[in-house]
Formats: structure tokens, C-alpha cells, sequence
């Protein structure tokens, strides 16, 4: 527009922004740089989380360990059952109990305040976390309670096919009665190194149901003396897996890095294992003559 003088006057520009957008390119570069790091990231972040899970699992071992210890200096130096029932239907063609437990090792240490869980009103609902509850185990039940050994559902080997069936991961609801007189459930992922049978002396499983499968003596001098196991830092009592062990190699579980269960052991250590080198009854390891190196899951003379 021109000015007083006649001249015309233009407007200068410098000092100002040219904003300028993005091209479709550029955007697919910052969005791929976004991807790849996630990408790198996300296996750190899992594997962290997995080390958590590990640690969190060991130290749940460790109580377990230090209830059995509580357990046997309350009760002359023994150990506590596996579980304990009122009766056992020997003559079941499907081989189940129909009797009602009593109270398992977890339910003991529990009702002796030992450890504390929450409980559950239903046995398909999850009351929230426990020392019982292993990081890496999934909020599913196990109701081998009511399912036979040998149907489908079970399948061929007692419930669990492998170290690595994804069963093994599932939770046991153990009932217990509280002093309202109440049944309620606690949930237990963890296994105990126990036997349903008593059999000979080189069948020494250091945990018993009481009464055995093969005894109707509910007698609780049958259950093992701490006195008895020689090496307790080998002795295998508690480990990631489910419900007792009683010869199946299955009811251990590779739940971590999907390799390796934890175990501890009488003298309170936990240890982690690769399912593939570690000495298991039932299938890894040599289970007919019931001596095993690393980790022992007898009591040996």
C-alpha cells in the first residue's frame, strides 16, 4: 500500500516462523524408531519382572520352610503331614478318595499361625495374594479332588503330563474351617514331596497322608523325624508344581523362563533347577531305585 510519500510499502517477514508439517516419510520414520524400541524394551521389562516373580516364589519357599522347622520343634522333631483325612474308599474303582480331608500341610500351617492366607467363601474365586501364591502360577483350580485319575480331563499321567503341562500351574483349593465353623478355601500353587503310600525303607518320602493309602492306622507316630535325613541341605520338601508329588514327575512345574522349578530344602535354602538336568522321580532321573543326586527326595539310610 503506498505511504505518505507516495512510495509503496511491502512487509518484511524476516524474524518470522514458516511453519512446516511433518511429510508422510518422516512420520513413518519416527513412528518405526517408537516401534523398535518398544521392541527392545518389552523383553527387559518381561525379564524383570520374571527375576521379580523368582524372588518373590524363593522367599514364599523359604516360609514354607521355616513353618515345617516351627512345626517339628512343636511336635518332637516331626514332620507334618502332607495332609490328614477321616476315611479312605480303598475300594474305588476310579482310585480317588471319598473321604473328606481333614487338613493339608498348608491348612496346618495356617490354623497353627505359622503363616497367614487369605481365605475364599468359594473355591473358584481368588482371595488375593499369599505366601501360598507363586508369582508365576495362573488363578485357574485344579480340581483333581473330583475328577478321576483316569479320565480325559486328567489324563494319563495322575493330572499332568510333564514338567511342562500348563496344569501344573493351577492353583489346589485346600479347605479349611475357621473358628466361626465356617468351611472356607485357601489356595496353594506350591507341591509338597510327599507319598500316599508308605511302602519299604527305600521308599522314605518325608511326608506322609496320614493315614496312608496302604495303612488304616491314622497315626501320627508314622510321620518322619527330622532326625532321621542326614544331608537336610539335599533334601527336597516343598516345590513349584502341585498338590504331593507321590511318584509323578509331572506334578513338578517349569514355571520360570519355562525351564526351571524352585525347590527348598529341609535345612531352609532355596535352589532353583533346569527340569531337564535336575534329578525328578517319575520320569527324569532314575525312579526304580529311588536314589537320586541332586536334589534327594528320599530319605536315605
Amino acid at each position: 500500500m503506498p505511504n505518505g510519500n507516495g512510495s509503496v510499502f511491502i512487509p518484511s517477514h524476516r524474524g518470522q516462523r514458516i511453519r512446516r508439517a511433518f511429510t508422510l516419510i518422516e512420520l513413518f520414520v519416527v513412528i518405526s524408531i517408537i516401534a523398535l524400541l518398544i521392541a527392545l524394551l518389552l523383553p527387559a521389562l518381561a525379564a524383570v519382572n520374571e527375576a521379580a516373580g523368582a524372588v518373590k516364589c524363593m522367599s514364599n519357599l523359604r516360609q514354607f520352610a521355616i513353618g515345617i522347622q516351627e512345626y517339628a520343634e512343636e511336635e518332637r522333631r516331626r514332620l507334618l503331614p502332607a495332609w490328614t483325612r477321616a476315611e479312605y474308599n480303598r475300594g474305588s474303582q476310579s482310585g480317588q478318595s471319598t473321604g473328606l480331608n481333614e487338613a493339608s500341610w498348608a491348612t496346618i500351617m495356617v490354623n497353627k499361625q505359622y503363616l497367614d492366607a487369605p481365605r475364599s467363601d468359594d473355591p473358584e474365586q481368588f482371595a488375593g495374594d499369599s505366601v501360598f501364591r507363586c508369582p508365576q502360577g495362573v488363578e485357574q483350580r485344579e480340581d483333581w479332588f473330583t475328577t478321576p485319575w483316569n479320565s480325559p480331563e486328567i489324563g494319563d499321567l495322575d493330572g499332568f503330563e510333564s514338567v511342562y503341562d500348563p496344569a501344573g500351574r493351577r492353583a489346589v483349593a485346600d479347605p479349611i474351617t475357621d473358628a466361626d465353623g465356617v468351611e472356607r478355601y485357601i489356595h496353594n500353587w506350591y507341591g509338597i514331596n510327599a507319598r500316599d503310600q508308605v511302602g519299604g525303607s527305600e521308599q522314605r518320602w518325608p511326608f506322609l497322608v496320614i493315614p496312608p493309602q496302604d495303612s488304616t492306622r491314622p497315626n501320627l507316630q508314622m510321620l518322619r523325624r527330622v532326625d532321621e535325613v542326614r544331608s537336610p541341605s539335599r533334601l527336597a520338601l516343598i516345590y513349584d508344581g502341585i498338590w504331593a508329588h507321590n511318584g509323578w514327575a509331572g506334578r513338578v512345574n517349569a514355571r520360570h523362563r519355562e525351564t526351571n522349578t524352585n525347590i527348598v530344602f529341609l535345612d531352609g535354602s532355596v535352589r532353583s533347577y533346569d527340569v531337564e538336568e535336575a534329578d525328578i522321580p517319575g520320569g527324569f532321573g532314575e525312579w526304580k531305585n529311588m536314589r537320586f543326586d541332586d536334589p534327594v527326595w528320599r530319605i536315605l539310610d
